[in-house]
């Protein structure tokens, strides 16, 4: 569990901070959904939350939804 610990902090952490800055930055203020998990997870490893990756993937798909359509 520690390696993949590890390996998510070095690889997966920096692409999902990313992707969900992105997406932060293109919703308006206060439409972001909170999501304590998810903060969670992000701060301290996934390990530290049952069904964490699965709760980011939920996360980010929520606010990809959220975007305005062109």
């Amino acid at each position: 569990m520690a390696s993949l610990d590890k390996q998510f902090n070095s690889e997966l952490k920096p692409q999902i901070i990313d992707i969900k800055n992105r997406l932060v930055s293109r919703l308006p203020p206060g439409s972001v959904p909170a999501k304590p998990a998810v903060d969670w997870t992000l701060k301290y490893g996934f390990s530290t939350f049952p069904n964490a990756v699965g709760d980011i993937a939920n996360y980010l798909e929520t606010l990809a939804a959220k975007l305005p359509e062109k």
